[in-house]
């Protein structure tokens, strides 16, 4: 009895096992999607909620304010624009979306400024709505996790769709998801662009090759959100690739259709023209996903021409010559870095992320059998070699001397860091591997049918062979992974004040990851060699070539992107807390390397200073009146540390708090200072003291004491020679005609002209009660921005810029309320467009719809 009913048990399990086995052989897309989620969520494993965060806290915690909570924090590199720009934007965000509005203005930095129309915020980007569903601090690691599974994911659908089988479109799925130029921006909103590239490529397939209408509606909406990730130039290296694909894929279609062999049914002619169809209706989609966009671009635009990113990049041939050194394609083979910044294998250090597309042995192999096949004629050509010409074409790009300065010139390409298409290479050399490794599999399996005894005793040594290499390669990699070979140092490593300094390392630094590689390389040839002697394991030998492959890509980049204990996100501390001593429409400024920019939208002070490229050229330079050393060293321009304010200026500019280190007195100038008011400490903790300036105007005044100067070269000039008796006394500058102020004049008592109540301060809205003793010009200051407005006593009134950044509206003599509105018609009218974008997608849903009820 016993023994039937283990008998039972064991065929009623083996049957299960069959069964499991049959369902993993039907549907290979919920095992591969499955695996490469398992995968995406294990390398951000290190930053998940609830016990860590995905940010390099280090980096912000060896400052003043935390560093004497956390004394042992010794980070490889000092500032980070993930804790000055992505965390606190995205705190930002979701602040004003829990508080009922939409975060088109950020208060506090430069004045405010509009940080939605400088876009790298990503605030339409549908990923990062799941940020209003959690905390930035436990949603920052999820939705890295989730975006290298969607690049994943992406690249395996696009080559499933190419007809490769699931062995090689893992290899390529897990190539790209964890390639170099992905994985070290992730946390940057480059990446919202890049992980959709396959998913383009994918859509553009199954438009041009199968006609599916259905797929110009994925193309529309995968544009729209690859616009709206918050990167321009990701969207731009995306859209030129995915063009280029499309470009391909159409030439081809038209080659054949000039052959007649398109469709026997039709003539060359109606060939040619369904092509030319084709094409008008893949740029109807491309239009339409552009136009949903426009409530994000025009606002964008408007930004950049008054940006400093718009003022250094002009138009023409002036980064034309900027490129990569040709030798830096040794890079694709043995890459400069691993494991943290400062490391270098070869040359020089530079940035990785800027010269680093490694993408792994297993892809750059798989180009060898891809090659063979192609010359055989046994891959199906059209579709490589588009990819061969987008590979060469970025190729020409980024290292190219004399094609490629042509090409770095054209419209669009001179305004970008060209190098960094490197993920169209990548990406290019990815899909071509792939390819190779499926069109091995093929042989392999049919080789392996014809197989005769006397080929047998040749097959068995290349299987030994190959199971040697591939055991020694994996367990020198295991002995690396677990630590038994420990990393030498890497050379002289930076100090305590050094931040931002990167040092090349050593010959023993060198050498140990070259040996690394090494390793590598003899186990993917060891596996190769029992793929092609063990056919019936081609389901096997491709995990095999994964695992090696992630293990290289993790090795390479899981330390470049850092973690901290979840304790450790923007601690609170008695410094920070003290700072609630500033009243909160006022403005504070820091001196010295105290305080990264923009934690203030984390901790809710507003601090002056910011650091982005989109930030106007005005904002820059009124930087440089506060500080004229400012933007003299590539760490503090950055980071817009200031070391030697100017203090008179600060307060021209709505600033009359501070920030400074212990052993600084404001009271006591190194040099004479005639006029200077009295500095008040009025908190002070870890080394710091917070001071205010007694006497003089902050976020709003009254001013009877005017100048009106023609430009900005003027107003420039009045901010420089700015001495203490002018602020004491209330003095303003508005850049307009003279007789916008005429009717302005000093009481000749030299009584105050009013006084100034802040009824309502929120991003984008300002009301304010005046009681002016006579005709006054109300300075605020909140930057001049295009898209302001105001009203006194309810009726429109003109904005006049004061102060070289600030605002100023003139109130008669009397009780007043002021309100300033940011309610910018770039927005209103980019919302009317996006609608009509929107009502595009759904006629494209309709007229799919309709096809398949035909079909149907």
């Amino acid at each position: 009895m016993t023994a039937h009913v283990s008998q039972q048990f064991k065929s009623s399990s083996g049957t299960r096992l069959a069964g499991i086995a049959r369902a993993v052989r039907r549907r290979p897309d919920v095992l591969g999607l499955g695996l490469l989620l398992v995968l995406s969520f294990l390398f951000m494993s290190p930053g998940l909620p609830p016990w860590r965060v995905a940010a390099p806290m280090e980096q912000l915690l060896i400052f003043p304010p935390w560093h004497a909570d956390f004394p042992n924090i010794d980070p490889r590199l000092g500032g980070s624009d993930i804790l000055f720009q992505q965390l606190p934007w995205q705190n930002w965000m979701q602040h004003e979306l829990a508080a009922g509005r939409f975060p088109l203005w950020v208060s506090g930095p430069l004045g405010g400024y509009p940080l939605f129309a400088y876009y790298q915020t990503g605030v339409l980007y549908p990923l990062h709505w799941l940020l209003a569903l959690m905390p930035i601090s436990a949603g920052f690691g999820i939705i890295l996790a989730l975006k290298v599974w969607i690049a994943g994911a992406g690249m395996w659908f696009f080559l499933r769709a190419l007809g490769l089988r699931p062995g090689a479109s893992l290899l390529g799925a897990i190539g790209f998801m964890f390639s170099a130029s992905l994985i070290t921006w992730l946390p940057w909103s480059h990446t919202n662009s890049t992980i959709l590239l396959p998913w383009l490529a994918l859509t553009v397939y199954l438009w041009l090759e199968q006609r599916r209408r259905g797929a110009l509606v994925g193309f529309a909406a995968l544009l729209a959100c690859a616009l709206l990730g918050g990167s321009p130039e990701f969207f731009f290296i995306v859209a030129v690739v995915a063009a280029l694909w499309a470009l391909g894929l159409l030439m081809g279609e038209a080659l054949r259709a000039w052959r007649g062999e398109a469709s026997g049914r039709l003539s060359t002619r109606d060939n040619i023209m369904r092509v030319v169809q084709q094409a008008g209706w893949l740029a109807i989609a491309a239009a339409v996903g552009v136009l949903i966009c426009a409530a994000q671009l025009l606002p964008f635009f408007e930004a950049l021409g008054l940006s400093h990113i718009s003022a250094i990049r002009p138009l023409g041939n002036v980064r034309a010559e900027i490129h990569l050194d040709a030798g830096m394609i040794v890079n694709w083979v043995l890459p400069r870095y691993w494991g943290q910044v400062s490391d270098g294998v070869f040359g020089t250090s530079q940035l990785p992320n800027e010269t680093s597309g490694y993408i792994g042995f297993v892809a750059l192999l798989g180009l060898i059998p891809a090659t063979i096949g192609a010359v055989w004629r046994q891959i199906n050509v059209r579709l490589v070699l588009p990819w061969a010409a987008i590979a060469l074409f970025c190729w020409l790009v980024v290292y190219d001397d004399k094609v490629g300065t042509f090409l770095r010139g054209l419209p669009g390409f001179s305004q970008m860091v060209n190098e960094r298409f490197l993920l169209g290479i990548g990406f290019a050399l990815l899909v071509l591997g792939a390819f190779g490794w499926d069109w091995f599999s093929r042989w392999v399996q049919e080789r392996g049918g014809r197989t005769t005894a006397e080929e047998q005793p040749s097959r068995r040594w290349t299987y030994v062979v190959g199971l040697a290499l591939l055991a020694g390669g994996a367990a020198f990699m295991a002995a690396y992974m677990v630590g038994l070979v420990p990393p030498p140092n890497v050379g002289e490593p930076p100090g305590p004040h050094q931040y931002g300094v990167l040092y090349p390392p050593n010959t023993d630094y060198r050498l140990y990851w070259a040996s690394w590689e090494a390793a590598v390389l003899v186990g993917l040839v060891g596996a190769v060699l029992l793929w092609a002697t063990r056919p019936r394991w081609w389901r096997a030998v491709p995990l095999v070539m994964g695992a090696l492959l992630v293990a290289d890509s993790w090795m390479f980049l899981i330390t470049y992107n850092g973690t901290a204990p979840a304790e450790q996100y923007y601690p609170q501390n008695e410094f920070i807390s003290r700072l609630s001593a500033v009243p909160p429409n006022e403005r504070m400024i820091a001196q010295g390397e105290v305080l990264l920019t923009h934690t203030n939208l984390v901790y809710g002070f507003r601090d002056w200073r910011a650091q982005d490229p989109m930030i106007s050229e005005r904002a820059l330079r009124a930087s440089t009146f506060l500080d004229p050393d400012y933007r003299k060293v590539q760490w503090t321009r950055y980071n817009m540390i200031l070391s030697n304010i100017r203090l008179q200026v600060a307060p021209a500019l709505g600033i009359r708090y501070f920030i400074f280190p212990d052993g600084v007195d404001p009271n006591r100038p190194a040099a004479a200072d005639p006029g200077r008011p009295n500095f008040e400490r009025i908190a002070g903790a870890k080394g710091l003291g917070l001071w205010e300036a007694k006497g003089v105007p902050g976020f709003v005044y009254l001013s009877d004491y005017v100048s009106a100067v023609p430009g900005e070269a003027e107003a420039a000039q009045w901010m420089t020679s700015l001495a203490w008796d002018n602020i004491k006394a209330g003095a303003a500058l508005v850049e307009a005609p003279p007789d916008t102020v005429a009717g302005i004049a000093r009481g000749s008592d030299g009584s105050t002209p009013g006084a100034v109540t802040v009824e309502e301060y929120t991003p984008g809205h300002i009301k304010l009660t005046v009681d002016a003793a006579r005709q006054s010009l109300l300075v605020v200051a909140e930057s001049y921005y295009p898209g302001w407005h105001a009203t006194l006593d309810g009726a429109a009134t003109p904005i006049l810029r004061a102060n070289y950044l600030s605002q100023g509206v003139v109130v008669p003599a009397g009780r007043h309320t002021v309100e300033l509105r940011y309610e910018p018609d770039s927005f209103r009218n980019g919302a009317l467009l996006s609608g009509a974008g929107l009502l595009g997608l759904l006629g494209l849903v309709v007229w799919a719809r309709r096809r398949q009820r035909k079909a149907v």
